[in-house]
């Protein structure tokens, strides 16, 4: 299984994406000696990142203390040697090339180093440099990127917003489509579900950017989002009914059969899938930390309890606790927080393990469900009786018609 795990990382990921996400893998598992191996393995093999290396070798081995000193070495002529080709650069006043040795300054930080804040100093530096309209986009994604990569969500939503509603983001699709879906991925970590989900869907066609995620891993994250967000009605108009998501490959068949289960009422089955769903796919996500995985199971989990609780008068807590697995403190406490936050008018009966729905506020719905139904019988009756005084005295509305349009005359009788 782990084997398994760890080919499809390095497949589907590069570079620093790559890295953080073996990070998390070893994270995850911090008993598993052989995915610490296969990661120390890879970074001396692949970077030289020193720091990180420390991080995960506990406890320390001789060997990687060696290579760590060499490694640094190494470094630092490389670097060297990069500042030295930009001072040529920059005599030359090539400004092509000054371009290219800043960006391969940044690159040898971000990829081999693990430094993503000085590559970020170092990219920033080239916004007055770069002047053709399409570089422009790809040095704003990239520097977007290596926020990313540093753990700096919060700070890239300002930019995005502010280029995605800017008339040349029509000229840019793919790159306005990874830049929202970094966006949506900013809202997860700040457990802004509903805006994450909003974005998400309004993509046209999800991306593939192996520098920070996969279609897959967007199609679960949209799912979740969803669910923890949207009613049943909404699910399943944007989701269920939505080409992006019928149509896809069986690496997301728990993301559509969570979705499924929940649509049709079987809460129990949905949320076993949700569980699996990231404890099978998304448990080395950088993005979805453990209070996000937490904050999403749960309002997913309160989010089925108002479609379970809204067709009855009263429910008995026990049999609702055994639907949701939970016990009955535990569903008690989802129920009184639904109840405070205003989205469930109810009120608990601890002591008899019922919960009962406000009367008064049923009443009240019930009341505009009527008048909403009779309205449609009026405008009905009056637009029919319309029709048969039309029918009866031959009245003919609207502009005279030639003989061969007239309609033949008729008496109409109501028995």
């Amino acid at each position: 299984m782990t084997d398994h795990i760890i080919g499809h990382l390095t497949e589907s990921y590069s570079g620093p994406a790559l890295i953080i996400r073996l990070s998390s893998l070893v994270g995850s598992d911090p008993e598993n000696t052989g995915v610490r191996q296969y990661f120390i393995n890879y970074l001396k093999s692949n970077t030289l990142n020193t720091s990180l290396l420390q991080k995960i070798d506990i406890p320390p081995n001789p060997e990687n203390c060696q290579w760590r000193e060499d490694a640094d070495t190494k470094f630092a002529q490389r670097l060297s040697q990069a500042e030295r080709n930009l001072q040529e650069c920059k005599a030359s006043q090539n400004g092509s090339k000054i371009q290219s040795a800043i960006v391969s300054i940044a690159r040898l930080h971000s990829h081999v180093g693990g430094n993503h804040n000085a590559a970020m100093t170092r990219l920033s530096s080239l916004r007055e440099l770069v002047i053709d309209p399409a570089e422009k986009v790809s040095l704003m994604l990239a520097i977007v990127t290596e926020n990313v990569h540093a753990g700096q969500l919060h700070k890239v939503q300002p930019e995005i917003m502010r280029f995605v509603a800017s008339n040349e983001a029509d000229h840019y699709p793919t790159q306005v489509a990874v830049l929202k879906a970094i966006l949506a991925l900013s809202h997860i970590n700040q457990l802004h579900f509903q805006e994450a989900a909003k974005i998400l869907l309004s993509i046209d066609q999800l991306p593939d950017y192996p520098e920070l995620f996969t279609v897959a891993d967007l199609t679960r994250l949209t799912v979740l989002s969803a669910m923890a967000s949207f009613d049943r009605a909404r699910l399943r108009k944007d989701l269920m009914n939505n080409p992006k998501f019928i149509e896809m490959p069986d690496i997301c068949r728990l993301s559509c059969d969570a979705l499924s289960e929940f649509c049709s009422l079987k809460f129990s089955q949905a949320l076993e899938h949700v569980g699996q769903m990231i404890s099978n796919y998304l448990f080395a996500d950088p993005y979805l930390t453990e209070n996000v995985r937490i904050a999403a199971i749960d309002s997913i989990r309160r989010s089925a309890m108002l479609s379970y609780v809204s067709p009855y008068e009263s429910i008995c807590m026990n049999k609702m606790a055994k639907v949701f697995n939970l016990t009955v403190p535990q569903t008690e406490r989802d129920l009184v927080y639904l109840i405070r936050q205003g989205l469930l008018p109810a009120k608990v009966d601890t002591q008899h393990c019922i919960l009962w729905a406000n009367k008064s506020k049923q009443r009240e719905n019930t009341f505009l469900l009527c008048e909403k139904v009779m309205s449609r019988f009026i405008a009905t009756s009056s637009a029919m009786s319309l029709r048969v005084a039309q029918l009866q005295y031959d009245v003919i509305v609207g502009g005279k018609k030639s003989n061969s349009d007239e309609r033949l005359t008729g008496q109409f009788n109501i028995q």
